[in-house]
């Protein structure tokens, strides 16, 4: 709904924290698969979104074990 009104599905907080950081954290699969689809529908390589550092060098596939949801590591690429 956040992106229909225009919201940024590149936005970061000042951590650098992601929005693909913050859903591989949650364990949303479905939710990351259409993300990762709308970064590619918008021209980013999904694999730069997915790899990308937040200010401590963690990446998305960092946070999905810290959320303990191993089935969103397969969207990252990890499973």
């Amino acid at each position: 709904m956040l992106v229909t009104h225009g919201a940024d599905v590149r936005a970061a907080t000042h951590d650098g924290n992601s929005v693909v950081h913050w859903c591989s954290w949650a364990g949303g699969v479905p939710l990351l698969r259409w993300l990762v689809g709308q970064l590619q529908q918008e021209g980013e390589d999904a694999h730069d979104a997915v790899a990308a550092l937040n200010h401590k060098g963690c990446s998305a596939a960092h946070w999905a074990a810290s959320g303990g949801d191993r089935a969103v590591c397969s969207p990252l690429g990890l499973g």
